[in-house]
């Protein structure tokens, strides 16, 4: 089977895909969420070698090792919204200079997106558009079946992605706002789109 690097943007899917990956590769599987990606800290803990490496760290980390990377997107509005919700409704992000701020003061949807950026394309990606696989969750039963035809293994369709964060109610002049300063992740994913049709 492939050995993969499966770089995971927050609120992207993890959950549900991560399920995939360890039925996949079973001890093979390895999960890296111990970087503080916006930072540029670099927490290396693998100790063993793996055929797959999933998790939040950024693109560059494990360049030097000689896989095929993938990733997932979701709609930069969509994607922050629920990064939002999921960040105020819970005391995860200790580590998190991003989240403490937004607890702290309080912070709106509009200016949390202003603190947080275009980190899908700045942060994580950063800026590579070389990915041997990127699903779309959106359009997640099509994009699992491409995947299964990538990793050239059969996957049972019994997976559903379903998003179980909670969210509050968006006002139309709030999503125009993250329009504006997600533009750069936008246009990053319509052009992925563009590219799988």
């Amino acid at each position: 089977m492939k050995k993969i690097i499966s770089l995971h943007i927050p609120k992207s899917g993890g959950k549900t895909f991560i399920g995939i990956l360890r039925g996949l590769y079973g001890q093979q599987f390895w999960k890296d969420n111990y970087d503080i990606p916006h930072t540029g800290n670099f927490r290396y803990h693998l100790d063993r070698e793996v055929d797959c490496i999933h998790g939040h760290f950024r693109y560059d980390k494990y360049k030097h090792m000689n896989r095929e990377t993938i990733t997932w997107l979701r709609h930069p509005v969509e994607r922050m919204i629920s990064q939002y919700y999921w960040q105020k409704g819970k005391n995860t992000g200790k580590r998190d200079p991003h989240q403490r701020r937004l607890l702290s003061e309080n912070m709106s949807l509009v200016e949390f997106a202003e603190i947080k950026g275009n980190v899908m394309t700045e942060v994580y990606l950063q800026g590579h558009t070389d990915f041997a696989f990127i699903g779309i969750m959106e359009d997640y039963n099509n994009s699992l079946l491409r995947f299964s035809d990538f990793i050239e293994r059969k996957i049972s369709m019994d997976y559903v992605y379903e998003n179980k964060g909670e969210k509050g109610v968006v006002l139309k002049s709030d999503r125009t706002k993250l329009e504006l300063i997600l533009e750069k992740d936008i246009n990053y994913y319509h052009k992925t789109l563009e590219n799988i049709k």
